[in-house]
């Protein structure tokens, strides 16, 4: 998978890029349907249409906006925001998020901002989409790798038992170092650097409010994974949970920059 994404992070134009990461969300958007209460294949495959069409017409109509861009995404990162807290209080407020059409509403605003937060990056430098998926996952394999080894305070035990506090602070811990890493390298001014950190360590909670966000909806769906399209990983939303809490995040903050790699 990571060879996939490579070759088409690299090698796609940025026409080519968008079809192939809104072919990718549109699977997607069908997982949703389901987290989102869709229980027939038809309808969530509608739904997967629908997405699709809905991408086409940002395309087609949005796509030269700076400022529409920038409303997407920024729903999107409210929508974090509010799942983080929706997160924290689980089981409770479950009315809040519990409507099949809120859901649908919250999935397309999700998806779509993960969509377009990519392919901005891709246009503004595609070491910028490298570097998003790469503190994503020094958070993921950072926290994995502490929890594993020191992990006894339990994070959200009602929601994912095996997520821990160590674990949290081990993943930010891996993404920061990779952060300052790179400002050195590239030799980005200190403020900048510390504006990054800063960043980073946002990025790490999205990524993992994300990750709890979607156990929460399989937590209340029944459901162990959100599909079946990857083989002993489970469905697309299983791997993209947490991007699709930083992604927004990340294309909210650098629309209103004109940072690069």
């Amino acid at each position: 998978m990571a060879a996939v994404v490579t070759a088409a992070i690299v090698f796609l134009d940025v026409f080519w890029f968008s079809i192939a990461s809104g072919a990718v969300m549109a699977l997607a958007a069908t997982e949703w349907g389901n987290l989102a209460g869709l229980n027939k294949p038809l309808e969530r495959a509608a739904y997967g249409i629908f997405f699709a069409l809905f991408l086409l017409s940002i395309h087609l109509f949005l796509s030269d906006s700076r400022v529409n861009l920038q409303i997407i995404l920024g729903l999107a990162v409210a929508w974090w925001l509010f799942a983080c807290f929706l997160v924290l209080r689980f089981p409770a407020g479950k009315k809040l998020w519990s409507g099949t059409i809120l859901r649908l509403t919250i999935g397309v605003i999700v998806l779509s901002a993960t969509w377009l937060g990519l392919v901005d990056l891709k246009q503004r430098d595609i070491g910028l989409v490298f570097f998003a998926i790469a503190l994503i996952a020094f958070a993921d394999i950072g926290a994995y790798a502490t929890g594993r080894t020191i992990g006894r305070n339990k994070l959200a035990p009602q929601i994912s038992p095996g997520k821990t506090w160590e674990g949290l602070f081990g993943g930010a811990a891996a993404s920061v170092c990779l952060a300052i890493f790179a400002g050195f390298y590239f030799k980005v001014p200190m403020l900048h650097v510390a504006i990054l950190v800063a960043l980073t360590i946002a990025v790490v909670i999205f990524s993992v409010v994300g990750d709890l966000t979607v156990s929460m909806l399989k937590r209340d769906r029944g459901l162990k994974d959100c599909g079946k399209l990857l083989p002993g990983h489970g469905g697309l939303m299983d791997r993209l949970d947490s991007i699709c809490a930083a992604i927004p995040l990340i294309g909210f903050v650098i629309s209103f920059s004109n940072w690069g790699l």
